[in-house]
């Protein structure tokens, strides 16, 4: 079947992407402070075979909640740059996730991570409250996170507010069990995150690409699709947002975020498509597409405008290469055991 979306280009915001596959942000296991040169190289080899976006793996804003990448730190900018002149002549984007993981991850220097509330995560931990002080600080730090990547040459950002992290737990009714501003109502508890793109939007150029990424819950009292819609809806009609990524799940359904060969391709549709289809901006979805043709066809049908793949390229760096070249037959194909890749970071 030709392929008749996939390789066209599209604009986001003011930033032209030259396709329409994208790499969603990803654990790679290369994660360091500096970013490190495998993981510059890592990103430069899908580059290479002509991926039309990269969104660089979550990484932490604060010091109260650690993954391998901190966006608050000296080096990060310098890295930046450096991966960007790894990855800039073949053509691909790059964006930043901005990243903070409420009560699942614990601070840098190992005490409890800063939440919305005192109640437990998935995995037992307890956060610190966070006092409106907090609140404001970690505010502050995603606006420092999104001017460095900004700085150091990278395309845009994404707010990761889905995943059961930080912004989810203060969404959630389970979770969010304040009684000021940011607790009670739905429009309190979306509070923190529409103040944070907001100060998100001021602070960056026009031409600095600002995105979010969504997604519903299937835990009970989780956050729901019709929730994600309302954002949407209010994300945009305040022009804060110049592109939506959806993706599905959390901590409680792990099985649901990275699914295994069990589901089917698009499997996460009912829900991503459905939150996606109130939205003008360009929509990025996910959901175990193995080969071109499955994201053209997903384009073709409307369902999204750009489609992400991550298995797929970390299975054949050059799928992309590949398939435009007409040597599909050759790509090695994502049977989405989980082993190679989620099996091998743990």
């Amino acid at each position: 079947m030709a392929l008749t979306h996939v390789f066209k280009p599209i604009m986001i915001g003011k930033v032209e992407i030259p396709n329409r596959i994208v790499r969603a942000a990803h654990d790679t296991g290369f994660g360091s402070p500096d970013l490190g040169e495998a993981h510059i190289a890592y990103h430069a080899a899908r580059a290479r075979s002509g991926c039309g976006l990269s969104v660089l793996e979550a990484s932490s804003v604060h010091p109260s909640s650690r993954l391998h990448v901190a966006l608050f730190g000296d080096t990060i900018v310098p890295a930046y740059r450096r991966l960007m002149d790894a990855v800039r002549p073949h053509g691909m984007r790059v964006f930043q996730q901005l990243w903070h993981g409420g009560n699942l991850y614990p601070a840098f220097d190992g005490s409890a991570p800063w939440d919305v509330s005192d109640r437990p995560g998935y995995w037992g931990m307890v956060g610190k409250t966070m006092s409106r002080r907090d609140i404001a600080e970690l505010q502050a730090a995603f606006v420092t996170a999104a001017l460095h990547a900004q700085e150091g040459g990278l395309d845009g950002v994404e707010v990761h507010a889905c995943h059961g992290y930080l912004f989810h737990q203060f969404l959630s009714p389970y979770y969010n069990t304040r009684d000021d501003d940011y607790g009670g109502s739905f429009e309190n508890r979306s509070r923190f995150l529409f103040e944070t793109v907001r100060a998100i939007r001021k602070a960056v150029r026009a031409e600095f690409a600002v995105g979010i990424r969504l997604g519903a819950s299937q835990a009970p009292g989780g956050v729901s699709e019709d929730d994600n819609k309302r954002i949407v809806r209010q994300l945009e009609a305040e022009g804060l947002i110049d592109f939506l990524d959806v993706s599905r799940g959390d901590y409680y359904r792990m099985d649901t975020m990275v699914g295994s060969m069990q589901n089917p391709m698009g499997y996460e549709l009912p829900s991503t498509a459905d939150i996606a289809a109130v939205a003008t901006v360009p929509r990025i979805l996910t959901g175990r597409f193995r080969t071109l043709e499955e994201a053209d066809q997903v384009l073709r049908e409307g369902s999204a405008d750009l489609v992400s793949m991550v298995r797929a390229q970390i299975a054949d760096p050059d799928l992309v290469r590949k398939t435009r070249e007409g040597r599909a037959d050759q790509v090695r194909p994502c049977i989405a055991c989980n082993q190679g890749c989620i099996g091998g970071l743990f």
